[in-house]
């Protein structure tokens, strides 16, 4: 059986809006991990961040997944960085259906490293109330200089570009992410670090000793966990600033459990995940 412990170091939080954070209407505010269903697939899935208009600054993010049947519920629920700060939230949820879209336009910055990462979920009922779950991840990165992108370095502009972008969010993610270990007095050479958007299903947490089905139980409970603890607070903002970055997984390498590092507007907070 296994348990969520959620531990929020907060009284109250602030809760608001950086470029768009929302929940479609009627959507239910939660992700609930059931046994996986093999008799369902995803045909199709993807996280694609681009470009699209130059001149006004605008990129376009689309976020698609498509199940080889209509099952009861599907619900998708994408993220999108900027420079490792939380820059855009949607989820959208639909019953009797096999595909969800997500599209949305946002202003960019140059010289802005972009990350996405989107969480496919269905849900299959059965005529004697069993119910079992499918999910995939699809993510995506984009890099924009001055003046030109791209997502794959092809010349020496470009590399240097990327690296430059990767090495400046990654100083400061792991500045902040120091300070989150130092505070909930983590010892780092009992763990695993990885990013959320590090973590997929194709290439999942391949250093766990575990069985593939007990890894993407792993996954599906973690996002079932920052659903309630990380996204629904961005969902439910409504104005000013949404202060909140990536955060940060930590697998203990004796491999009982995960502990999930983040802060909004300021306040740390940290959710531990045990392992089946």
């Amino acid at each position: 059986m296994r348990k969520l412990i959620f531990i929020l170091t907060m009284n109250t939080v602030i809760l608001s809006t950086i470029i768009i954070f929302s929940l479609k209407p009627g959507a239910e505010q939660t992700i609930t991990y059931f046994p996986l269903d093999h008799a369902i697939t995803f045909k199709k899935y993807y996280t694609h961040i681009q470009v699209e208009d130059e001149n006004n600054k605008q990129i376009a993010w689309t976020t698609f997944s498509l199940t080889d049947e209509i099952i009861y519920l599907r619900q998708d629920v994408a993220l999108l960085f900027a420079n490792g700060k939380l820059v855009g939230a949607r989820t959208k949820w639909q019953q009797n259906t096999d595909s969800i879209k997500i599209e949305e336009k946002i202003p960019y910055e140059s010289h802005s490293y972009w990350n996405g990462i989107t969480f496919h979920y269905g849900e299959s009922h059965y005529a004697n109330e069993e119910i079992r779950s499918v999910q995939q991840i699809s993510t995506d990165e984009l890099f924009i200089g001055d003046n030109f992108h791209f997502k794959k370095a092809t010349n020496k502009k470009e590399r240097e570009t990327e690296k430059l972008l990767k090495q400046h969010t990654n100083h400061d993610l792991k500045v902040k992410w120091n300070k989150l270990i130092s505070y909930f007095n983590i010892n780092q050479a009992n763990y695993n670090e990885i990013a959320l958007t590090d973590i997929t299903l194709d290439k999942p947490l391949h250093f766990l000793n575990h069985s593939a089905e007990q890894v993407e139980q792993i996954i599906g409970q973690l996002w079932e966990g920052l659903y309630k603890n990380y996204l629904i607070p961005a969902f439910d903002s409504k104005s000013g600033d949404f202060d909140t970055y990536i955060p940060l997984i930590l697998i203990d390498k004796q491999e009982t459990h995960l502990i999930v590092l983040f802060e909004i507007n300021g306040e740390p907070m940290k959710l531990i995940q045990r392992f089946p």
